[in-house]
């Protein structure tokens, strides 16, 4: 296969797994407002629609690299939506281990946090790609 094959071979395997990101924050999206209250997160409102405009960003520059395309060519921008997805996410990560005390064993706390980790940074690989790739083109 020539080098061209090849890049749009990487490229296709980009846009799945851009497709299978939206599937996942859609079910997220619809998860949050339709999960009974005894097993809803434990974090205040305000993070969780931090939460959700951190993971739409994410998804905006997981399309730009699946897809190549330039929606928001600032690298500045897209270093502060990575570093503001890691820590919103690690504020929500801490309030579940402050506030579940009475539900879930610690042990069981440290496997959902490293399931919870594993899946940011699938996530996060496409838009830190992109960002690698603005750093490249200006050059």
């Amino acid at each position: 296969m020539d080098i061209g094959g090849e890049m749009k071979e990487r490229r296709l395997k980009w846009q799945v797994l851009f497709v299978v990101m939206c599937v996942f924050v859609s079910f997220s999206i619809y998860d949050a407002f339709t999960i009974d209250e005894s097993i809803a997160p434990t974090h205040p409102l305000l993070v969780s629609i931090l939460l959700l405009c951190a993971d739409v960003l994410i998804l905006v520059g997981a399309y730009n690299y699946a897809f190549r395309k330039e929606l928001i060519k600032s690298k500045a921008f897209w270093i502060f939506t990575i570093t503001f997805y890691v820590i919103i996410y690690i504020v929500a990560l801490g309030y579940e281990f402050i506030n579940n005390r009475d539900g879930y064993e610690i042990y069981d706390m440290f496997q959902i946090s490293i399931i919870y980790l594993l899946f940011a940074v699938f996530v996060l690989t496409p838009t830190v790609r992109y960002v690698s790739d603005l750093t490249l083109r200006k050059n």
